[in-house]
């Protein structure tokens, strides 16, 4: 069996097996973040759905091959409401940059655990718990 110490951090007689432990060390460490310049290339096409009910169902009119560069205002048909929108990426191409550092530095600490101290009566230790 095994108790807490004393106050005073002394253990008790016939607890006289005195053990520390320490409490699992945090990992507090972080990476800096990479740094790109500016991204280059990358295309981004669109069709623009649009429907007159919100199940998206019943369309009105396909607007399709729309890309990232375009400033055109689109208008919806005047003589239905409009109840939804669906976008289909028709291409999804990303950038790409290069990277500014090609090192990341490591942040941060490990922190060690709290220490833990047990006081174990000697039976305990040399015969074992004999109830499990």
């Amino acid at each position: 069996m095994c108790i807490a110490p004393e106050h005073d951090g002394s253990c008790r007689p016939g607890f006289s097996a005195r053990f520390e432990f320490q409490e699992k060390s945090r990992d507090a460490r972080t990476c800096t973040p990479c740094e790109c310049g500016a991204p280059v290339g990358g295309s981004c096409v669109a069709d623009v759905l649009l429907f007159s009910d919100t199940t998206c169902s019943d369309m009105l009119i396909s607007i399709n091959g729309i890309g990232t560069e375009e400033e055109i205002c689109y208008g919806a048909p005047a003589d239905s409401p409009l109840a939804g929108v669906r976008v289909v990426f028709a291409r999804d191409e990303p950038g790409t940059c290069t990277p500014v550092s090609t090192v990341s530095m490591v942040d941060g600490t490990i922190e060690s655990g709290e220490p833990r101290t047990f006081c174990c009566s000697s039976a305990e230790i040399i015969y074992g718990n004999v109830d499990n």
